[in-house]
């Protein structure tokens, strides 16, 4: 065995030419499907930048029945008709129902907001009287200065995730894929999430230990509100340019905390699915005649219907190419080795003469396809970083646009290359045992 592989090191330096074409030629296969790789991750980010700030949703506002306050509150007679259209709707999520608490309101007094300094917390026996120290700065460079701490509360319903998913996914393209929560997120009457920013208001700086504890908040002395801390969130996502100045305390409710709280009408914003499906969601509002009740802009659903068959347009390009250039290469290959193989017959003859047997032969092949096989690997990975160091460049140069591959992403890379090469081995030597053993010359050889 160790004699056939040496001679097959001596056959490579004996016909250098063919085993230049192997490695050239697997090396533009593995070339080929890096570049394919990086250029549909360059396309999804290009497409990601334009969408990323896109507010894919539909809002309405419904109002509560309180009629009769006794009972359980219900939506009024329109608003209940629109609600039951849209949840009834295809591609719409769940919907985020929620409303701004009025703390002066409720606490009859005029003006639209409290500060932080007249509330207290109590958790554990302890109280924690607010800080306003006018280091609230949340307004997503408008160029405003730092503004008295506010204490805003933001009164969700039951009804799904509080947390919209064009949101986080701005917060985690802006900060890397960052954790966005500590914990978990409120799910049923009775629990909140806050913001790092707020429990530091109230002298909590590790808000993380305070996770499931129950927590009561009072102004000047009056009860407001009481619930248990499920989630802790990263004060950088109330400075994205949707949630700059929002509530930074969340309080799951119910409709006759609604109602207690003094909130007779509340706004739900319903997700859409994925934007392919904005422009057959706002056809179908308009079927329906309630268009005009809600909020969508037309404009943007259009741009996204758009956006994404260009960017479906631009990926079906990109694999036809890779098609065609890999079926070039393959063809390539076989051809070469085919020819190879037949003008190797008379070398055949003369080591089947000297007592080689048909194994023998086809180690040797085998070892030069597999040099060629690592050679290529290790220039074309070179030449790929090289590629993807180049594409970067470019692509940060004429759209700001980085593209960072994640540990899984290289995993792929590396895969998808491996198992290119891989399949390509393996069907070189299954054509050398099927040449060897249906050529003519090759079958006269093998006979003792």
């Amino acid at each position: 065995m160790i004699r056939w592989i040496l001679l097959g090191g001596t056959n490579i330096r004996s016909n250098p030419s063919f085993f230049g074409s192997l490695v050239r030629g697997l090396g533009v296969m593995i070339v080929t499907l890096s570049a394919f790789f990086v250029f549909n991750l360059g396309i999804t980010s290009f497409y990601d930048k334009l969408i990323v700030e896109g507010r894919n949703e539909v809002w309405v506002t419904a109002a509560l029945d309180s009629a009769h306050p006794e009972a359980a509150p219900q939506w009024s007679g329109e608003s209940a008709a629109d609600i039951e259209i849209l949840d009834k709707t295809e591609h719409l999520l769940p919907p985020v129902i929620s409303e701004s608490l009025d703390i002066p309101a409720f606490l009859e007094e005029s003006g639209y907001k409290i500060l932080a300094d007249r509330v207290s917390l109590q958790v554990d026996g302890a109280y924690h009287q607010g800080i306003d120290d006018n280091s609230f700065d949340f307004f997503s460079g408008l160029g405003i200065p730092p503004q008295p701490v506010p204490f805003n509360v933001g009164l969700f319903l039951e009804s799904g995730s509080v947390l919209r998913s064009n949101q986080v996914r701005h917060f985690q393209y802006l900060h890397n894929r960052s954790p966005l929560l500590a914990g978990r997120e409120m799910l049923v009457p009775g629990e909140m999430m806050m913001s790092g920013y707020m429990l530091e208001k109230f002298g909590i700086s590790n808000g993380g230990n305070y996770i499931g504890k129950e927590m009561r908040f009072e102004a000047d002395g009056i009860f407001l509100f009481q619930a248990v801390l499920t989630g802790v969130l990263d004060p950088e996502f109330f400075r994205l340019p949707d949630t700059s100045g929002n509530e930074q305390i969340l309080l799951m409710g119910d409709m006759r905390e609604c109602m207690r709280l003094g909130v007779t009408q509340l706004y739900g914003c319903y997700e859409i699915d994925a934007y392919e499906n904005s422009e057959t969601v706002r056809k179908h509002l308009q079927s329906q005649g309630v268009s005009e009740r809600v909020t969508h802009n037309e404009d943007i659903s259009e741009t996204y219907y758009y956006l994404v068959r260009i960017r479906e347009l631009l990926q079906s390009v990109l694999w036809c190419a890779v098609v065609f250039i890999l079926a070039a290469a393959v063809l390539n290959l076989f051809s070469l080795l085919w020819i190879q193989l037949s003008r190797r017959e008379p070398y055949n003859a003369i080591c089947r003469a000297m007592g080689m047997p048909h194994r023998g032969i086809s180690v040797v092949l085998g070892t030069e396809i597999l040099s060629a096989a690592v050679l290529s690997a290790i220039v074309s990975s070179v030449l790929s970083v090289l590629l993807v160091y180049g594409l970067n460049r470019v692509a940060d140069s004429l759209t700001g646009i980085s593209i960072t591959l994640s540990g899984e992403e290289v995993a792929g890379i590396i895969g998808l290359t491996s198992s290119g090469v891989g399949v390509m081995v393996f069907g070189m030597a299954w054509l050398i045992s099927l040449y060897l053993k249906r050529t003519p010359v090759a079958a006269r050889l093998r006979k003792e």
